[in-house]
């Protein structure tokens, strides 16, 4: 499964605004805005260009949470910065009072394509661009088009025979 997220920040008390879920066919599973409990920062917002007006309606972390835990028990689950995604989505939770969330493994796109950049972490464009794999459509910088880089990453990967 690949996930991605969008958050209010980068540091310790920063929450996801943001999340997507999609499986290997690229089926979305879960796409969805998260109303935080805390700001989001100017340097956030000019990232993913998530408005204060579209997070008010957007559901609380714990109808999220629940969903998100039903879909990934047990599976693996890809990001684009996995240690990154892995902490704000727990963080998320810590903030909302639910238990961390619990998956088999979390594996890395970046991590994976670092030694074909020079041992420097790839963004996702080029990371998309290394393995060969066509940007899909839609705006970078949110959640579910971050999901689908991955996919075609992985997917691109294994054509090739290098996962």
């Amino acid at each position: 499964m690949f996930l991605d997220t969008e958050t209010t920040g980068l540091d310790e008390a920063d929450q996801v605004v943001e999340l997507a879920l999609l499986d290997a066919r690229g089926a979305v599973l879960l796409d969805t805005l998260v109303r935080p409990s805390c700001a989001v920062a100017e340097g956030a917002r000019s990232v993913h260009g998530i408005t204060d007006a579209e997070l008010a309606g957007a559901p609380a972390w714990a109808e999220v949470d629940a969903q998100l835990r039903q879909l990934t028990a047990g599976r693996l689950l890809v990001s684009h910065n996995a240690g990154f995604d892995a902490r704000l989505v727990d963080q998320t939770s810590d903030a909302h009072g639910c238990a961390p969330l619990v998956a088999a493994e979390w594996a890395c796109t970046m991590e994976l394509l670092t030694g074909a950049n020079g041992g420097r972490w790839p963004d996702l464009g080029l990371a998309l661009s290394i393995v060969g794999a066509a940007p899909p459509e839609g705006a970078a910088h949110r959640a579910r088009y971050d999901a689908e880089c991955c996919r075609r990453i992985v997917l691109a990967l294994a054509a090739a025979g290098t996962t």
